[in-house]
């Protein structure tokens, strides 16, 4: 299956960002798929992820040791129905966030909440 993602980063500092043709890999674990779209989608561009340097992540809060918070966005608790909520809409969750919606997919947004949760 091939996906092709266009992220667009509506905070401060971010700019517009074409990501090219992602492969996702036939018989890849959801770990393995969820740090590609994790990184594909340019999480680390506002939050520190383990794993993922390549930008500064200092623009929202840190997701290393994810499965420790209590809270997502400090709304509601940290459990794996919430958080895939969370990514597929954040506004849903917290009408002002400033997390943007990426209109990611259930299957999509399953994968990154299964590679946060695995670190």
């Amino acid at each position: 299956m091939l996906v092709k993602i266009i992220v667009i980063f509506f905070m401060a500092g971010c700019q517009v960002k074409q990501v090219d043709t992602l492969e996702v890999l036939p018989g890849a674990t959801s770990i393995e798929r969820g740090k590609r779209l994790t990184f594909s989608y340019g999480c680390a561009v506002c939050h520190e992820i383990s794993g993922i340097n390549d930008y500064p992540g200092n623009i929202g809060p840190s997701l290393v040791n994810w499965g420790k918070q209590k809270y997502i966005a400090g709304a509601v608790p940290n459990r794996m129905p919430e958080l895939i909520l969370w990514l597929k809409n954040p506004q849903a969750i917290q009408k002002n966030s400033a997390m943007p919606n990426l209109n990611m997919t259930e299957e999509e947004a399953s994968d990154i909440a299964t590679y946060l949760y695995s670190q």
